[in-house]
């Protein structure tokens, strides 16, 4: 069976996949193929057969994850969608390292174009948390060279003020579910990711952030600055992180705590039209 590997430059850090096995990773992560040597991160898939699911009691269930701990070792086993006695993959992690390791069932068939689709299996978002860069549930829009990220939960009108931004503004839709936030260099930046939700949108590029806005629907448009206090929950709620993972957690929060202290948070109740953009824009 031929090796497959992968290297995709996502939110500023090069992240490495690869496998004894051709594998596909999904549908946008060509944009964000990248020709490095050196990996910030990687992820290996092992075929094994026979896979079966670790000795002992989990200590959590997530989903369809089973979470075994393990001295200085997480393994987090995935039951198969079709029997709850079936391991499709294990895989095996040592939070405070950027390396992980995943056993892959030969059973497991989900195949795209005669490759493992692995994208069930990915832990590319701790990878990123590890390296310094969070995952952020928003529209990402540049304006003027700048990134506006919109968050909110779904079905709140992320993807309708972006829309507005664009029709009135001129502005370009990176990305219509996900960004990538980090901090480099004293400042807070925000760069495309290879998943974007229903939206379609997906396009590669970082760009320093010019400001994060939370949204509520309301019947009139109002702008209200944040403070890092009201700010940090808000944000942090809307990120990509494991439950189980308490080093994740405290990752995530580090990044969230300094983005705040560095770009204006703003929290817009608005209007799905075009008065929403002109409140904001008086706002940042």
């Amino acid at each position: 069976m031929s090796e497959s590997v992968k290297c995709y430059e996502i939110g500023g850090v090069r992240i490495r996949l690869k496998a004894d096995f051709p594998i596909y990773a999904g549908h946008y992560f060509p944009l964000f193929e990248s020709g490095f040597e050196t990996a910030d991160a990687e992820q290996e898939f092992i075929s094994a057969d026979n896979l079966e699911f670790p000795e002992g009691i989990p200590a959590k269930r997530v989903g369809m994850r089973r979470i075994y701990e393990r001295e200085n070792e997480m393994l987090i086993a995935y039951r198969s969608v079709y029997s709850e006695e079936v391991c499709d993959a294990i895989v095996y992690m040592k939070p405070s390292e950027c390396t992980v390791k995943t056993c892959v069932s030969s059973s497991f068939s989900q195949e795209h174009e005669g490759k493992l689709y692995v994208h069930r299996f990915s832990e590319i978002p701790h990878l990123m948390l590890v390296a310094g860069t969070a995952i952020l549930h928003s529209s990402f829009i540049i304006h003027e060279g700048k990134a506006i990220l919109f968050t909110a939960d779904s079905g709140v009108g992320k993807s309708t003020q972006a829309e507005l931004w664009r029709k009135k503004m001129g502005a370009d839709i990176i990305n219509g579910d996900r960004a990538a936030i980090r901090m480099g260099n004293g400042a807070a930046y925000a760069g495309g990711v290879p998943y974007c939700g229903c939206s379609r949108i997906c396009e590669r590029g970082e760009y320093p952030i010019r400001a994060i806005v939370t949204l509520s629907q309301e019947k009139e448009n109002t702008a209200q600055r944040l403070s890092p206090m009201q700010a940090v929950p808000k944000l942090f709620k809307q990120l990509t992180v494991h439950s189980y993972l308490r080093e994740d957690i405290e990752r995530a929060m580090r990044i969230v705590c300094e983005v705040v202290e560095k770009v204006p948070i703003v929290h817009l109740g608005c209007t799905p039209d075009e008065r929403a953009v002109e409140i904001l824009l008086k706002a940042i």
